[in-house]
């Protein structure tokens, strides 16, 4: 059964002439269908919850037998779908056990996503850059900006991007998809950037389809506390990435393997350093440390594998230290390990949660009676989705803050939850069963 969208209508409190910037979007998706979330020009997708499972008898229930919708206590929330679609004009994404796993094995399920529409704002600055296969992309910004990639994707997801003098076999798949780290990696914090869009480079989501890749970006000020780190972990060793107390990581580029003879060579026989055309260029550091304030990760084969058997290599990671965007509109809420965090907002105001992160940064938040050995490791850290997904989108909304809610980022350590999030602005439902076919 195809997917069909429900749209909430609401009207803004405070009237705009802007269309679209006032109302939820309801989509439910049968499982096996495909869900579309789509913005009108000049406006981007924001998800205020998505739920994958079942919560009814009768959504989606054309058709199935009695057994496969019995079970209506069936619930996943996602923030699967906020990741693949925040800042987008549209955006899809299948509906199945494959992408959200499965909550109910034998129950038919949908996925039911809430979002809104939004202005993008003025100091975004989103540029957009598509380049056809075996084509290679220009990212650039002015003078004294610096990119900054939002999302990158290589792939095909319609039939007329990339589409000129190419046969319809080579663009009838629209459901390939390759989100890909490493346009950020080799392009972020600079002026300029070129990478080619190959398979060679993000490799081949979809043989025999002919592909493009769909970056967008800001360009932003680097601001006086951003600047380049550079640090070089010899093979066998622990890389350690830090920042000053209030910023976070963001990676430039990361880079396993051996480009001269000197790095990384005492004691080394000369055999195990000749090679200096050993390189495989890595998104896991910045996955695994991107927007943390410390991270470790280990420079071996294990990590990255091994793109040069015999040679001695070392992990080479260029990363810049920023603070993050504050807004005097931001509300800030920190809980203490097993307490019960209470995020709350005024009548008819809901929550958007910017941040979440359990773990431990410093030495002096929830330390009252703790031994030292308790809070002396900064280096504790877990952003978490969980938070959102649970509270977007309510007026009110609690969360434990435990291991057993985000896992042990660090054992042994008293840890806590920070949490920034906003209230946005009122809004009054009318007619929620309205239905567009």
């Amino acid at each position: 059964m195809a997917s069909f969208p429900l749209m909430l209508m609401a009207a803004c409190l405070l009237m705009t002439s802007e269309p679209g910037s006032c109302y939820e979007y309801h989509s439910v998706t049968c499982e096996g269908s495909e869900a579309h979330l789509n913005c009108g020009q000049g406006h981007v997708i924001s998800v205020l919850r998505a739920v994958y499972g079942r919560q009814d008898k009768i959504t989606c229930s054309y058709g199935r037998p009695a057994s496969q919708i019995q079970n209506d206590h069936c619930s996943r929330l996602s923030g699967k779908v906020a990741e693949r679609c925040n800042g987008r004009m549209s955006c899809s994404i299948k509906a199945s056990n494959s992408e959200f796993g499965d909550p109910c094995r034998g129950t038919y399920k949908y996925l039911d996503v809430t979002y809104t529409c939004e202005e993008p704002g003025d100091d975004s600055h989103e540029v957009r850059s598509v380049t056809c296969e075996n084509s290679v992309a220009y990212l650039k910004c002015g003078q004294g900006l610096v990119i900054s990639v939002l999302w990158a994707d290589y792939g095909r997801h319609d039939r007329t991007t990339c589409s000129s003098g190419r046969p319809a076999s080579q663009i009838q798949n629209v459901h390939c998809s390759r989100p890909t780290g490493k346009v950020a990696e080799r392009c972020n914090g600079r002026m300029s950037c070129s990478i080619k869009a190959s398979n060679s480079e993000f490799g081949d989501p979809c043989r025999g389809t002919y592909k493009y890749l769909d970056v967008t970006y800001t360009c932003e000020e680097p601001g006086d506390d951003s600047h380049e780190v550079h640090s070089v972990t010899c093979e066998g060793s622990v890389a350690y990435l830090t920042c000053d107390q209030g910023l976070v990581i963001s990676v430039l580029r990361a880079d396993y393997g051996r480009h001269d003879r000197t790095t990384c060579s005492s004691g080394r026989p000369a055999h195990q350093i000749q090679n200096v055309h050993c390189s495989r260029l890595s998104g896991k550091v910045a996955e695994r440390c991107n927007g943390k304030h410390c991270c470790t990760i280990g420079a071996n084969n294990l990590e990255f594998g091994d793109p040069c058997w015999g040679t001695h290599k070392y992990l080479d990671v260029t990363y810049t230290c920023y603070g993050l965007p504050r807004s005097s509109k931001e509300i800030y809420s920190v809980t203490c390990e097993n307490s019960n965090a209470h995020l709350t907002c005024g009548e008819g105001h809901t929550l958007s949660v910017l941040r979440a992160d359990y773990g431990r940064h410093d030495k002096t938040t929830c330390t009252s009676t703790r031994p030292f050995f308790q809070t002396q490791y900064t280096c504790c850290s877990g952003p978490t989705g969980k938070v959102a997904e649970r509270c977007n989108g309510k007026r009110s909304c609690s969360i434990q803050a435990n291991n057993w809610e985000f896992g042990d980022p660090c054992w042994g350590t008293y840890k806590y939850l920070d949490v920034a999030y906003t209230c946005n602005a009122p809004v009054i439902a009318a007619n929620p069963e309205a239905e567009i076919q």
